[in-house]
């Protein structure tokens, strides 16, 4: 995993290449959670050379956004690499974040959905079910890597 970031006025951007996965999920953690301390409340995902991620990146994105969100903050994920796109479709993410075809100003998207507020009327009951089970499994995850980080 390539990680490089940058600050663009009150944005900063996080270029990400190769996988999101346990190895590398603790890196970009750190570097996220560093930014945030420092006050920063915007943040631009770069994954077009994002190749994979898996239930930690997730579970990473989630926790994330939730304490960016808590902060008034804002985060988006900015041209998804197909494969990282899919994962997000198939476990409904898509709806979770604000997304941005492009890399170049994101912030001038409208701001679609706040994280964990998705539009649950507008899911069927087993769409509901399936948020419900993938959000359960990401808090699951979450507190199973803040316990054995502490460790």
């Amino acid at each position: 995993m390539e990680m490089r970031e940058a600050r663009r006025n009150d944005v900063w951007v996080l270029a990400l290449k190769g996988r999101l996965d346990a190895v590398s999920t603790p890196c970009v953690r750190n570097r996220l959670q560093e930014r945030i301390d420092q006050g920063g409340r915007r943040f631009a995902v770069d994954a077009a050379v994002l190749t994979y991620i898996s239930n930690s990146g997730l579970a990473l994105l989630l926790q994330v956004g939730k304490q960016i969100q808590e902060r008034s903050g804002r985060m988006v994920l900015c041209a998804l690499h197909k494969p990282v796109k899919r994962v997000l479709e198939i476990t409904g993410f898509m709806s979770l974040f604000s997304i941005s075809a492009r890399r170049k100003r994101p912030f001038r998207l409208p701001v679609r959905l706040t994280l964990f507020e998705p539009p649950l009327k507008r899911l069927t009951s087993l769409q509901r079910k399936q948020f419900s089970e993938i959000f359960r499994v990401s808090l699951i995850l979450a507190a199973s890597y803040d316990s054995a980080k502490q460790a």
